[in-house]
């Protein structure tokens, strides 16, 4: 397409998938924008909220604000629509009654007509809770497809809370199924997949020496190349490249509102924590233009503004390049 040529002109690599300065990927968006193709689907993308309960919470004020930003720049742009909010498991700390209701007001109050909310449940959804309590707080299954604007979005949740120990071994058959079916309805568009624990091994923190992943799904996700998925528990920073993944399927983290987590190599342990009082909190702001090609912009709370680099994925499943 024209506006693939021209991105590539201005000095982009030759991929379909690309961590990109703002500044090189807005020379593409303007152009993108005064030929036609404008933005068809936007979603705020989150996971590892981590709610305890107490309405005064930094993860509270963190969530509120990070929904106040993204209707904010919504309406900044010429598609001024949040069409859906994606929230990838680990929404309270130890899924009781309390905590999930609290996310549930909270989430219910911040959103707006037109904004549809996609969840799935994490690992901690377990340390008190259960799918039954989940299902009936949200109103949803805890394994769903999807529509939204014409893409498909497919929700997988854990079995329990044993985190990388077969949590999704019960789900396999569930996912290939709606994956068919979501391949058929649109066989030249992304397909979105969001589940907790991300597949061992793509993003950060899922394969060794982190070992934070999921062995499960990734031979089904491997035959789906239009497959984009995305996926929590990991708490690594979003800015990093290494939170982006592409194989057969592509894949990216997406971050926490709540602590976060990096390896540290030659300290005996691989995986650390970095201080919870520390003020760490990122997320996404995903935009599918009618091309289908993908951008992910990354926010940070913590100073209020972008980071300096996007993600770019010109053409889901054009594995060859």
């Amino acid at each position: 397409m024209t506006s693939r040529r021209n991105f590539l002109k201005l000095g982009a690599a030759s991929f379909t998938t690309a961590f990109l300065p703002r500044e090189t990927y807005a020379k593409y968006e303007s152009e993108a924008e005064t030929s036609g193709n404008d933005v068809a689907l936007r979603c705020c993308i989150m996971s590892d909220v981590h709610f305890n309960g107490s309405p005064t919470a930094k993860e509270v004020s963190r969530f509120r604000r990070a929904l106040e930003f993204s209707y904010r720049y919504s309406s900044e742009q010429p598609y001024k629509n949040l069409d859906a909010l994606l929230v990838v498991g680990d929404m309270t700390n130890n899924g009781v009654e309390k905590q999930i209701g609290l996310f549930k007001k909270e989430m219910d109050a911040a959103l707006k007509p037109g904004t549809d909310a996609l969840v799935c449940m994490g690992n901690h959804e377990f340390y008190g809770g259960n799918r039954e309590l989940w299902e009936s707080v949200f109103g949803v299954k805890a394994n769903a497809r999807y529509e939204r604007n014409g893409y498909q979005f497919i929700a997988v949740s854990p079995e329990h809370g044993n985190s990388e120990d077969g949590s999704y071994l019960y789900a396999v058959e569930f996912l290939e199924k709606e994956l068919e079916a979501a391949y058929k309805a649109t066989p030249d568009k992304p397909i979105f997949v969001f589940q907790h624990i991300p597949p061992e091994p793509t993003v950060y923190g899922s394969r060794q020496p982190d070992d934070w992943g999921a062995k499960d799904l990734f031979e089904t996700l491997q035959k789906y190349p239009t497959v984009v998925d995305f996926s929590g528990h990991t708490h690594t920073p979003i800015n990093d490249p290494r939170d982006a993944w592409q194989g057969n399927f592509t894949a990216f983290g997406t971050g926490t509102l709540s602590y976060m987590c990096h390896g540290v190599e030659g300290d005996g342990r691989f995986w650390v924590t970095v201080p919870e009082d520390q003020n760490y909190a990122q997320f996404l702001v995903m935009e599918v233009r009618r091309d289908n090609s993908i951008v992910l912009k990354l926010y940070d709370l913590t100073t209020d503004s972008f980071f300096d680099q996007v993600y770019f994925v010109g053409k889901a499943g054009a594995i060859d390049s």
